[in-house]
């Protein structure tokens, strides 16, 4: 398994069957801010949320969690109130209501500046940007990265290009959908996106491409 992932008491009540919506927006990638929309499906009852803490190929609990800012929840567009877990400061706790069968998520990633750490450090330019899909997301706590999948979006700045492993879905409206995947394979698939970005067909017709 790719994709090791901090482990506390789950709370799998309020997770439903089916996939978790990503959106990312990256169009202020140029001043390192990325805004994150999730959609869960839930059931009622207790649920709990965590950021990446162990990162594939880090070797420690690396996730950038202080970059991240603005953390709300919603469901129907009303705020539902959520509480940092008191042992694990990756994880929150939220109460999903009576009725309600998706919550959603948002929360800005702020990328670092100094070009010091791991995936963490600075990925982003003027220019260019490395979008590391688990600096972007979370997931329900205690669940394994390959039994959820997750159906991501990104958008990039005019103009810009990109190049991933992730297969691609669909075009559209500045923003780039792909296939589901399991989390362990986004995870494991970042997004390589530039303002001087040229993709060069090595074998014409030939599949992988």
């Amino acid at each position: 398994m790719l994709l090791a992932l901090a482990i506390t008491p789950s709370v799998h009540a309020g997770i439903a069957p089916g996939p978790i919506t990503l959106a990312v927006d990256a169009t202020e990638a140029t001043k390192k801010i990325f805004h994150v929309k999730m959609s869960f499906p839930v059931t009622p009852g207790p649920l709990s949320l965590s950021y990446p803490k162990w990162i594939p190929g880090e070797h420690g609990p690396t996730g950038p969690l202080t970059d991240v800012a603005g953390l709300h929840v919603t469901a129907g567009g009303k705020s539902l109130p959520w509480e940092r877990d008191p042992i694990d400061m990756y994880a929150i706790r939220v109460t999903v209501p009576a009725g309600v069968r998706s919550i959603d998520v948002v929360f800005d990633f702020l990328s670092a500046a100094a070009p010091v750490g791991y995936s963490s450090a600075a990925s982003c330019t003027q220019e260019l940007m490395l979008q590391s899909w688990n600096q972007t997301l979370l997931y329900p706590t205690g669940s394994a990265s390959d039994d959820l999948t997750y159906t991501a979006s990104l958008g990039l700045p005019a103009g810009w290009k990109y190049g991933t492993a992730l297969p691609v879905a669909c075009e559209g409206g500045g923003s780039i959908r792909f296939a589901p995947a399991r989390l362990t394979t986004l995870v494991d698939s970042p997004v390589l996106a530039g303002a001087n970005f040229r993709r060069v067909d090595l074998a014409p017709g030939t599949t992988p491409h």
